[in-house]
């Protein structure tokens, strides 16, 4: 009996050594882990600028398609069907898209109509009548008004026949 008694005070002493260890390993991993996200979020601030501004999501303004006839010296007609999608800088120049729609279809209209099929056709074509496109938008809508701001054109559709 005496045997027993020295064994599961041995087995007792062992099992507190060990949580004990365990204790000390868990903790010491935590104090790791905070200290190495302390760091992380005290590091972030002085390499980047004080305040960090998370980008504002894009203004995108859709279109109707359009429908024209181009400039052709080989054929009698070819048409463009062409939906264009404008990047806007915000939410003023999409409200002024919208609120001069109908004087921005017209003057597309017209640029469109304007385009020779082999132009288009060319290598980088379709990127000069973005960059024209985009030339719209220098010239404001209204006298009062500042000139819309368009970044970018996209042609989500773009088909010659």
């Amino acid at each position: 009996m005496a045997k027993n008694k020295g064994s599961s005070r041995k087995g007792l002493m062992l099992v507190v050594l060990l949580l004990v260890l365990a204790l000390g390993a868990g903790g010491a991993n935590l104090y790791v882990l905070w200290s190495q996200s302390g760091k992380t979020q005290a590091s972030e601030p002085e390499e980047g600028p004080a305040t960090e501004q998370v980008p504002a999501p894009p203004h995108y303004v859709a279109l109707e398609p359009f429908t024209v006839n181009l400039q052709s010296s080989q054929y009698d007609d070819r048409l463009l069907y062409v939906v264009i999608t404008l990047g806007v800088a915000g939410e003023q120049s999409r409200q002024q898209i919208e609120d001069y729609r109908p004087l921005l279809r017209s003057r597309l209209l017209m640029l469109l109509g304007e385009q020779e099929d082999e132009a288009l056709l060319a290598s980088g074509g379709r990127q000069a009548l973005a960059e024209k496109v985009l030339a719209l938008f220098d010239e404001p809508f209204n006298e009062r008004l500042a000139a819309t701001q368009v970044k970018e054109v996209l042609f989500t559709e773009f088909v010659i026949q």
